[in-house]
């Protein structure tokens, strides 16, 4: 599956977010896994925390830019990130799975 086609199902499928914790106003935007267990942060044009990004672009210079990267500027473009407004003490449950994608 070519990376444009992952980008389109992820936008499309809604993976892509905007947090918005309350009343801190903290924002995370980021990608859900396509299994939706894990989070990759994007920083909309410059980072993601997924290991294609550190890899690729990144360290061998190879690639632009993440799947990830794509579909969030996709999802902006056309209106299909998904806002979720959330309590600051949700902030570790979203950060734990952004750690996750980390790990794996």
């Amino acid at each position: 599956m070519s990376e444009l086609s992952k980008a389109l199902r992820a936008a499309v499928g809604r993976r892509v977010l905007r947090i918005t914790f309350e009343p801190s106003g903290l924002v995370l935007t980021a990608v859900e896994s396509r299994r939706r267990d894990r989070l990759y942060l994007v920083i909309p044009g410059r980072f993601c925390s997924c290991s294609d990004f550190l890899i690729n672009v990144y360290l061998r210079e190879v690639k632009e830019s993440c799947y990830h990267l794509v579909a969030y500027e996709l999802a902006e473009m056309k209106g299909l990130v998904r806002e979720i407004r959330c309590r600051d003490e949700d902030f570790e449950k979203y950060f734990k799975m952004i750690v996750r994608g980390l790990l794996l």
